[in-house]
Protein backbone atom coordinates (compact mmCIF):
# COMPACT_ATOMS: atom_id res chain seq x y z
CA UNK A 1 0.00 0.00 0.00
CA UNK A 2 1.04 3.63 -0.46
CA UNK A 3 1.41 5.25 2.96
CA UNK A 4 1.87 9.00 3.51
CA UNK A 5 3.35 9.82 6.92
CA UNK A 6 3.65 13.36 8.27
CA UNK A 7 5.97 14.25 11.12
CA UNK A 8 8.31 11.55 9.89
CA UNK A 9 11.35 12.91 11.75
CA UNK A 10 9.56 12.96 15.09
CA UNK A 11 9.86 10.23 17.70
CA UNK A 12 6.72 8.26 16.85
CA UNK A 13 6.59 9.16 13.16
CA UNK A 14 10.08 7.79 12.69
CA UNK A 15 9.13 4.44 14.19
CA UNK A 16 5.99 4.22 12.06
CA UNK A 17 8.06 4.93 8.93
CA UNK A 18 10.56 2.22 9.78
CA UNK A 19 7.89 -0.36 10.53
CA UNK A 20 5.92 0.51 7.37
CA UNK A 21 9.03 0.03 5.24
CA UNK A 22 9.85 -3.20 7.04
CA UNK A 23 6.43 -4.47 5.98
CA UNK A 24 7.23 -3.46 2.37
CA UNK A 25 4.71 -0.65 2.08
CA UNK A 26 5.56 2.23 -0.24
CA UNK A 27 6.18 5.18 2.06
CA UNK A 28 6.24 8.93 1.46
CA UNK A 29 7.39 10.99 4.43
CA UNK A 30 6.68 14.67 4.98
CA UNK A 31 8.27 16.97 7.51
CA UNK A 32 6.07 19.58 9.13
CA UNK A 33 7.75 22.37 7.18
CA UNK A 34 7.27 20.63 3.82
CA UNK A 35 3.53 20.15 3.95
CA UNK A 36 2.42 23.43 2.39
CA UNK A 37 4.47 22.89 -0.80
CA UNK A 38 3.86 19.19 -1.32
CA UNK A 39 0.35 18.92 -2.81
CA UNK A 40 1.58 17.95 -6.28
CA UNK A 41 3.96 15.34 -4.86
CA UNK A 42 1.18 13.83 -2.78
CA UNK A 43 -1.11 13.60 -5.82
CA UNK A 44 1.63 11.86 -7.79
CA UNK A 45 2.26 9.40 -4.96
CA UNK A 46 -1.50 8.69 -4.62
CA UNK A 47 -1.48 7.51 -1.00
CA UNK A 48 -4.01 4.97 0.18
CA UNK A 49 -3.44 5.85 3.84
CA UNK A 50 -2.47 9.05 5.62
CA UNK A 51 -0.78 8.65 9.01
CA UNK A 52 -0.75 12.12 10.53
CA UNK A 53 1.89 12.54 13.24
CA UNK A 54 3.09 16.10 12.57
CA UNK A 55 2.43 18.48 15.45
CA UNK A 56 4.44 21.40 16.78
CA UNK A 57 4.61 22.48 20.39
CA UNK A 58 4.40 19.19 22.27
CA UNK A 59 6.80 20.26 25.00
CA UNK A 60 5.38 21.53 28.27
CA UNK A 61 6.54 25.06 27.50
CA UNK A 62 4.46 25.24 24.30
CA UNK A 63 1.32 23.33 25.21
CA UNK A 64 -0.51 26.47 26.30
CA UNK A 65 0.52 28.60 23.33
CA UNK A 66 -2.85 29.24 21.63
CA UNK A 67 -1.36 30.59 18.39
CA UNK A 68 0.93 27.61 17.98
CA UNK A 69 -1.82 25.09 18.72
CA UNK A 70 -4.23 26.87 16.38
CA UNK A 71 -1.58 26.64 13.65
CA UNK A 72 -1.35 22.89 14.30
CA UNK A 73 -5.07 22.48 13.66
CA UNK A 74 -4.93 24.56 10.48
CA UNK A 75 -1.94 22.61 9.19
CA UNK A 76 -3.65 19.32 9.98
CA UNK A 77 -6.86 20.30 8.20
CA UNK A 78 -4.75 21.20 5.16
CA UNK A 79 -3.11 17.77 5.22
CA UNK A 80 -6.46 16.00 5.54
CA UNK A 81 -7.62 17.75 2.37
CA UNK A 82 -4.50 17.31 0.25
CA UNK A 83 -5.80 14.11 -1.32
CA UNK A 84 -8.90 11.86 -1.23
CA UNK A 85 -7.29 9.21 0.99
CA UNK A 86 -9.13 5.98 1.60
CA UNK A 87 -8.01 6.02 5.25
CA UNK A 88 -6.73 8.60 7.73
CA UNK A 89 -4.98 7.59 10.95
CA UNK A 90 -4.24 10.55 13.23
CA UNK A 91 -2.52 10.78 16.60
CA UNK A 92 -4.50 12.19 19.50
CA UNK A 93 -3.39 12.34 23.12
CA UNK A 94 -4.20 11.18 26.64
CA UNK A 95 -4.29 14.91 27.45
CA UNK A 96 -7.73 15.05 25.87
CA UNK A 97 -9.03 13.39 29.05
CA UNK A 98 -7.45 16.07 31.24
CA UNK A 99 -6.16 15.19 34.70
CA UNK A 100 -6.68 11.45 35.13
CA UNK A 101 -5.99 9.17 38.06
CA UNK A 102 -6.62 5.62 36.96
CA UNK A 103 -7.25 3.42 33.94
CA UNK A 104 -9.44 5.26 31.44
CA UNK A 105 -11.40 4.02 28.45
CA UNK A 106 -12.55 5.90 25.39
CA UNK A 107 -15.86 6.72 27.09
CA UNK A 108 -14.14 8.67 29.86
CA UNK A 109 -15.28 12.34 29.87
CA UNK A 110 -13.05 14.78 28.03
CA UNK A 111 -11.76 17.55 30.26
CA UNK A 112 -8.87 19.25 28.44
CA UNK A 113 -6.66 21.54 30.49
CA UNK A 114 -4.07 22.69 27.93
CA UNK A 115 -4.47 24.45 24.60
CA UNK A 116 -2.69 21.43 23.12
CA UNK A 117 -5.43 19.09 24.33
CA UNK A 118 -8.19 21.42 23.15
CA UNK A 119 -6.60 21.57 19.70
CA UNK A 120 -6.40 17.78 19.51
CA UNK A 121 -10.10 17.49 20.36
CA UNK A 122 -10.95 20.12 17.76
CA UNK A 123 -9.05 18.20 15.10
CA UNK A 124 -10.73 14.91 16.08
CA UNK A 125 -14.12 16.57 15.58
CA UNK A 126 -12.99 17.88 12.19
CA UNK A 127 -11.87 14.40 11.13
CA UNK A 128 -15.26 12.98 12.04
CA UNK A 129 -16.93 15.81 10.14
CA UNK A 130 -15.11 15.20 6.87
CA UNK A 131 -15.64 11.45 7.24
CA UNK A 132 -19.38 12.12 7.25
CA UNK A 133 -19.16 13.80 3.85
CA UNK A 134 -17.11 11.25 1.87
CA UNK A 135 -16.11 7.58 1.93
CA UNK A 136 -13.35 7.50 4.50
CA UNK A 137 -12.07 4.99 7.02
CA UNK A 138 -10.59 6.83 9.99
CA UNK A 139 -8.94 6.11 13.32
CA UNK A 140 -8.14 8.66 16.01
CA UNK A 141 -5.51 7.19 18.34
CA UNK A 142 -5.28 8.62 21.84
CA UNK A 143 -1.66 8.03 22.76
CA UNK A 144 -0.53 7.45 26.34
CA UNK A 145 3.03 7.29 27.70
CA UNK A 146 5.62 6.03 25.22
CA UNK A 147 9.33 5.26 25.43
CA UNK A 148 11.87 3.88 23.03
CA UNK A 149 14.85 4.52 20.81
CA UNK A 150 15.34 8.02 19.35
CA UNK A 151 13.22 9.73 22.02
CA UNK A 152 14.46 13.20 22.89
CA UNK A 153 16.62 13.34 25.99
CA UNK A 154 14.33 15.77 27.83
CA UNK A 155 11.60 13.12 28.22
CA UNK A 156 11.53 11.22 31.48
CA UNK A 157 12.96 7.79 30.73
CA UNK A 158 15.82 8.91 28.43
CA UNK A 159 16.68 11.70 30.86
CA UNK A 160 17.08 9.18 33.70
CA UNK A 161 19.12 6.84 31.49
CA UNK A 162 21.39 9.75 30.54
CA UNK A 163 21.89 10.82 34.16
CA UNK A 164 22.85 7.29 35.10
CA UNK A 165 25.25 6.78 32.20
CA UNK A 166 26.79 10.23 32.61
CA UNK A 167 27.79 9.36 36.16
CA UNK A 168 25.64 11.87 38.01
CA UNK A 169 25.76 11.32 41.76
CA UNK A 170 22.32 12.43 42.93
CA UNK A 171 18.88 13.48 41.71
CA UNK A 172 16.04 15.06 43.65
CA UNK A 173 12.65 13.60 42.85
CA UNK A 174 9.18 13.05 44.27
CA UNK A 175 8.36 9.96 46.30
CA UNK A 176 7.84 8.23 42.96
CA UNK A 177 4.54 6.60 43.87
CA UNK A 178 2.93 7.71 40.60
CA UNK A 179 2.11 4.72 38.39
CA UNK A 180 2.55 5.29 34.66
CA UNK A 181 2.05 2.74 31.90
CA UNK A 182 4.84 3.03 29.31
CA UNK A 183 4.47 1.42 25.88
CA UNK A 184 7.54 0.61 23.80
CA UNK A 185 7.56 2.71 20.62
CA UNK A 186 8.20 -0.22 18.29
CA UNK A 187 5.13 -2.00 19.69
CA UNK A 188 3.19 1.19 19.04
CA UNK A 189 4.41 1.34 15.44
CA UNK A 190 3.29 -2.24 14.86
CA UNK A 191 -0.10 -1.35 16.29
CA UNK A 192 -0.45 1.53 13.83
CA UNK A 193 0.58 -0.54 10.81
CA UNK A 194 -1.91 -3.24 11.81
CA UNK A 195 -4.67 -0.72 11.01
CA UNK A 196 -3.62 -0.16 7.40
CA UNK A 197 -6.38 -1.11 4.97
CA UNK A 198 -8.99 -1.84 7.63
CA UNK A 199 -12.64 -1.28 6.79
CA UNK A 200 -15.67 -0.77 9.00
CA UNK A 201 -13.55 0.00 12.06
CA UNK A 202 -13.56 3.79 12.13
CA UNK A 203 -13.46 5.35 15.57
CA UNK A 204 -11.48 6.61 18.54
CA UNK A 205 -9.02 4.20 20.16
CA UNK A 206 -6.71 4.36 23.15
CA UNK A 207 -3.21 2.98 22.73
CA UNK A 208 -1.42 2.36 26.01
CA UNK A 209 0.60 -0.19 27.86
CA UNK A 210 -1.59 -2.25 30.15
CA UNK A 211 1.01 -2.35 32.94
CA UNK A 212 1.35 0.79 35.07
CA UNK A 213 4.56 0.87 37.13
CA UNK A 214 5.56 3.17 40.00
CA UNK A 215 8.12 5.75 38.88
CA UNK A 216 10.26 4.78 41.85
CA UNK A 217 10.53 1.23 40.48
CA UNK A 218 11.35 2.54 37.00
CA UNK A 219 14.15 4.76 38.32
CA UNK A 220 15.65 1.94 40.37
CA UNK A 221 15.45 -0.50 37.45
CA UNK A 222 17.29 1.94 35.19
CA UNK A 223 19.95 2.37 37.88
CA UNK A 224 20.32 -1.40 38.13
CA UNK A 225 20.54 -1.94 34.37
CA UNK A 226 23.14 0.82 33.96
CA UNK A 227 25.19 -0.23 37.00
CA UNK A 228 25.06 3.38 38.13
CA UNK A 229 25.72 4.74 41.62
CA UNK A 230 23.29 7.66 41.44
CA UNK A 231 21.29 8.42 44.59
CA UNK A 232 17.63 9.14 43.94
CA UNK A 233 16.45 11.46 46.71
CA UNK A 234 12.85 10.28 46.82
CA UNK A 235 10.59 12.81 48.49
CA UNK A 236 12.89 15.79 47.98
CA UNK A 237 10.38 17.32 45.56
CA UNK A 238 6.68 17.63 46.48
CA UNK A 239 3.96 16.44 44.16
CA UNK A 240 2.53 19.21 42.02
CA UNK A 241 -1.07 20.33 42.37
CA UNK A 242 -3.52 17.91 40.72
CA UNK A 243 -0.79 15.29 40.43
CA UNK A 244 -2.02 12.22 38.54
CA UNK A 245 -1.11 9.16 40.59
CA UNK A 246 -1.99 6.71 37.81
CA UNK A 247 -1.95 7.23 34.05
CA UNK A 248 -3.01 4.24 32.00
CA UNK A 249 -5.31 3.76 29.05
CA UNK A 250 -7.66 0.86 28.54
CA UNK A 251 -6.79 -0.43 25.05
CA UNK A 252 -9.23 -3.34 24.93
CA UNK A 253 -11.25 -1.69 22.16
CA UNK A 254 -8.16 -1.47 19.95
CA UNK A 255 -7.07 -5.03 20.73
CA UNK A 256 -10.52 -6.37 19.90
CA UNK A 257 -10.59 -4.54 16.57
CA UNK A 258 -6.99 -5.00 15.40
CA UNK A 259 -5.26 -7.48 17.71
CA UNK A 260 -2.88 -7.25 20.65
CA UNK A 261 0.25 -5.14 20.24
CA UNK A 262 2.19 -5.01 23.51
CA UNK A 263 4.92 -7.62 23.07
CA UNK A 264 8.11 -6.02 24.45
CA UNK A 265 8.72 -6.52 28.18
CA UNK A 266 9.57 -3.23 29.87
CA UNK A 267 12.99 -4.37 31.07
CA UNK A 268 13.90 -5.54 27.55
CA UNK A 269 12.88 -2.18 26.09
CA UNK A 270 14.95 -0.33 28.67
CA UNK A 271 17.96 -2.51 27.92
CA UNK A 272 17.75 -1.65 24.23
CA UNK A 273 17.62 2.07 24.99
CA UNK A 274 20.54 1.82 27.41
CA UNK A 275 22.68 -0.02 24.86
CA UNK A 276 21.91 2.66 22.29
CA UNK A 277 23.05 5.41 24.65
CA UNK A 278 26.21 3.48 25.47
CA UNK A 279 27.03 3.21 21.77
CA UNK A 280 26.47 6.93 21.32
CA UNK A 281 28.97 7.62 24.11
CA UNK A 282 31.72 5.60 22.40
Amino acid sequence: MNILITGATGFLGRHICQESERQHHQVMCLKHAEIGNSAHLVREFAPDVLVHCAWGGVSAADRNNPQLQKANVEMSEEVFNLYPYRQIIALGSQDEYGVIDGIVGEGHPLSPVSEYAKAKIQLCHYLQQIASTRPLEWQWLRIFNMYGRHQQANWLIPSIVKKCLDGEHAMDTTLGEQQYAYLYAEDFARAVTSIFGSTGKSGIYNISSSTPLPLRDIFLLIRQLTNANIEFRFGAIPYRDNQSMMICGNSEKFAKAFGTFETTPFEKGLSIIINDYKQQQQ
